[in-house]
């Protein structure tokens, strides 16, 4: 807690509760780890880059070989900064958030606002306005209350991966899979059959999902982390093979499919499925 604390569901969300202050998600970790017996901390990962490595480079001549080795290091090289990135911004929106918090409890105090959470739903320049009078206290929390509606309403809003042009946007239904199948990103190779758990927020995660269960998430980042050590398979609505959720899904060895559209909305809590993370199938009974 006191090196990563400062950890949410979604980092660059400032609005989003740290695990200092709700530590659920950890503490849900350490339950589904009592009694179960520490996996190995390298799952033959090591072995398997190795020998994909060296069939790439089978028949290669010295020249194509240097080039792979460069941009192989470099890969790895970016990727981590790409992390250490991820987890920088992270920490710098828990500082935010605990402004933006103490702000909140102080117009509380002052009756200006009904929750400290409302803060979130200000600008800056109103909260300021709100601290010395210029923003009535019935106009503030009539803003408050147009913006939670207004959030309500995007919420049910699926904008596509690329916007060009114009775009109107739309409430979508999703519409049933054909032939039983979802397509997405073989992401983490290896496939798992068992219970789908669909998954908004790291903290929401049941105690008890164990080893037979696969997570339906829209994405992951490091406030995902603990979940990833006690599940059978992951599916994820975004990202790509160089996301957070497919790196980390094969340092731990876990099957993943990546980019599943609507995933969430598709497969239900409770389903039976089956994944297969290196042809990036999910196989739905």
């Amino acid at each position: 807690m006191q090196e990563y604390g400062f950890l949410n569901s979604n980092g660059t969300d400032f609005s989003r509760t740290p695990w200092i202050e709700q530590p659920t998600i950890i503490w849900r970790a350490v339950a589904r780890g009592i009694g179960s017996l520490p996996k190995s901390a390298d799952w033959g990962a090591a072995e398997r880059r190795d020998r994909a490595q060296e069939r790439l480079l089978r028949g290669q001549g010295p020249l194509v070989r240097a080039m792979v080795d460069r941009t192989l290091a470099s890969t790895r090289r970016y990727l981590a900064l790409k992390e250490r990135c991820s987890l920088l911004m992270s920490e710098d929106s828990y500082h935010m958030h605990r402004i933006a918090t103490q702000l909140g409890q102080h117009l509380v105090a002052l009756g200006a606002l009904e929750e400290a959470e409302d803060v979130f739903c200000l600008a800056l320049e109103e909260i300021q306005q709100l601290f010395e009078s210029e923003l009535s206290t019935d106009e503030a929390r009539h803003l408050v209350a147009e913006r939670r509606a207004v959030l309500e309403a995007d919420a049910s809003i699926e904008p596509p991966e690329i916007i060009y042009g114009e775009w109107q946007p739309a409430s979508h239904r999703p519409s049933a899979p054909k032939y039983g199948e979802l397509h997405g990103i073989g992401a983490s190779p290896g496939s798992a059959l068992g219970c789908a758990r669909v998954v908004m927020d790291p903290s929401a995660v049941p105690v008890d999902v164990r080893s037979t269960d696969i997570l339906i998430v829209p994405f992951t980042d490091v406030g995902w982390m603990p979940l990833f050590s006690g599940i059978g398979g992951i599916v994820t609505e975004h990202g790509g093979q160089l996301s957070h959720s497919a790196i980390v899904a094969r340092e731990f060895g876990v099957p993943a499919v990546i980019g599943v559209e609507r995933a969430t909305r598709l497969i239900r809590d409770g389903q039976a499925i089956r994944i297969d993370g290196a042809l990036g199938v999910v196989h739905l009974t």
